[in-house]
């Protein structure tokens, strides 16, 4: 998984950039086809903040749940979308935070 960078970073820079895990939560109206392709993206003070490589998905009964490791310095600002598309390229599910 992605995250293996960043924990390579805390251990080795932890006195120079704090991280820290940041999970949400989103649950989708309706059901949702098997097989969609799942976006997430981020934008913070300090640019744009690819959570694609940060991020752990987990599904149970309707409900998604990402979990992001970033640095603990721009977790106040941290604005994300998230975005369900179906094969064909529909979008599904679209939500913003953060929350």
């Amino acid at each position: 998984m992605g995250n293996s960078n960043f924990k390579e970073l805390s251990s080795k820079d932890s006195s120079l950039v704090d991280y820290q895990r940041v999970t949400l939560t989103v649950t989708p109206n309706g059901t949702l086809p098997e097989g969609m392709i799942i976006s997430v993206t981020g934008s913070s003070p300090l640019g744009n903040w690819d959570l694609k490589k940060t991020r752990e998905l987990q599904y149970s009964s309707g409900t998604y749940t990402l979990s992001f490791i970033i640095p603990t310095c721009i977790k106040g600002n941290l604005s994300w979308a998230f975005v369900l598309r179906s094969k064909e390229g529909s979008t599904i599910c679209h939500e913003r935070g953060p929350r």
